[in-house]
């Protein structure tokens, strides 16, 4: 589990460093006022976050204003540190949505005392956390609701193994088998009541070998975040990207392509979109999706470097056109007789496209809390080939083009670029 401690006081940091440390086994994240954790927030997710109320430049409030404004921030429990009893502050703190108050004092053993109450009430910790999950884990939907655990299934079950129920009573009668890795538990489970149920899994599956997830309406997060019965709570949602999103951290995350699909699991849409989109643009072309070929003919391919600074790796994009199809792009884009189009020309076109595509994509990543530094394409004719198959560290897409009664071809991937290093021309 991952911690965010925000508090010009270096002493201050320094101290709860200690203990998430060495009595909760958190990783410790600081930033010195609500500007930097804003940075750090842009970049990774917490599952709690410290809040010193008076700071210099972006003071605590206004931290959580903008926390709480955010809806990708809901299922982080935030304490408020302050050394002040003041009743309006407190009572204006409150109405911002916080999970609890660490008053700063010279008592330390109190204090210490204090905060591990805050967290095992707020965020469900027991100072262990389980192990991630993986494709051999166990994902255990309980949910009243047949087009959300449907959901569930279809989003789960390219990363894990996945059951799903109807019923508390069921899962509970089960017994002592062995605990699944991760149990999903909605807002209505049958005739048992999601709290009852969450206690009773609490007696029956040690909590590091088990985590207890609540999914419920945006609303409800806090309050039953509040609870302390479940290591995690999430906002119900039937949009893929933004149900899994609140699951990344959870998963086992071995490189930067792994990272990209938990946290955009519909990334072949997103690459087939950004050539229609561009393609739209560009050339007033339609574009579709259709299955790969078995090879690729002669072309021109550019390469676009992604780093990923948060996984100390890199990605690739590609983007392959026949030669038939660069030259009918160029054609179009540059208003030359095909007999004046040269390759350099070609390589210039698709040197453009890249550059929109790639774009795009990096704002995508972005928005899905994945930040992504686009570097400079590189173009070059190429022979046939045979296509790579899609995998852990490749997807790809592959579509037709209708250009002004001609058709053409056009294929883009992403994945991981395990050769990338060296010097590069980042924009």
């Amino acid at each position: 589990m991952i911690a965010l401690t925000v508090d010009d006081d270096p002493a201050m940091r320094n101290f709860l460093r200690r203990i998430l440390v060495k009595d909760f086994g958190y990783n410790v994240v600081e930033a010195e006022n609500g500007l930097q954790a804003l940075g750090h927030l842009e970049k990774q997710s917490f599952d709690v976050a410290f809040v010193d109320l008076f700071m210099p430049i972006i003071d605590g409030v206004e931290l959580l204003r903008e926390l709480r404004s955010t809806p990708r921030h809901d299922a982080m429990a935030v304490i408020v540190l302050t050394a002040m009893r003041d009743e309006k502050v407190v009572r204006d703190v409150l109405q911002l949505g916080v999970d609890g108050f660490l008053v700063k004092s010279g008592e330390v053993d109190r204090m210490r005392a204090r905060l591990s109450r805050l967290l095992m009430a707020g965020t469900g910790s027991t100072g262990q956390a389980p192990k991630p999950l993986t494709r051999d884990s166990a994902v255990l939907v309980v949910d009243q609701d047949e087009d959300f655990r449907h959901f569930c299934m279809d989003v789960f079950s390219p990363r894990c193994r996945v059951a799903a129920t109807d019923s508390a009573a069921e899962v509970l009668m089960a017994g002592q088998g062995v605990p699944p890795d991760l149990i999903l538990i909605g807002e209505d489970v049958g005739v048992i009541r999601p709290e009852f149920m969450a206690r009773k899994l609490r007696d029956l599956c040690p909590p590091t070998s088990t985590r207890l997830v609540a999914a419920v309406q945006r609303d409800h997060v806090r309050a039953v975040k509040i609870t302390g019965l479940y290591d995690h709570v999430v906002s119900r949602s039937f949009v893929p990207d933004v149900f899994l999103a609140q699951f990344a951290s959870m998963f086992e995350q071995t490189n930067a392509m792994q990272h990209v699909l938990a946290v955009m699991p519909s990334l072949r849409s997103e690459l087939a979109k950004s050539i229609e989109q561009v393609m739209g643009v560009m050339v007033q072309a339609e574009a579709w999706a259709v299955a790969s070929p078995e090879e690729h003919p002669d072309g021109t391919v550019a390469h676009v470097p992604l780093d990923v600074p948060e996984r100390g790796e890199a990605l690739r994009l590609t983007i392959r056109i026949p030669q038939a199809t660069g030259m009918l792009l160029a054609e179009r884009i540059t208003g030359s007789a095909p007999a004046d189009i040269t390759t350099e020309d070609v390589a210039s076109v698709l040197q453009e496209i890249a550059n929109i595509a790639g774009g795009r994509l990096q704002a995508k990543l972005a928005s899905a809390g994945c930040v992504a530094r686009l570097g400079l394409p590189v173009c070059q004719a190429v022979g046939a080939e045979s296509v790579v198959a899609d995998g852990d560290s490749t997807v790809s897409a592959n579509l037709e083009l209708a250009v002004a009664g001609q058709t053409g071809s056009i294929w883009v991937a992403l994945s991981s670029d395990d050769d990338a290093g060296g010097q590069r021309a980042v924009a």
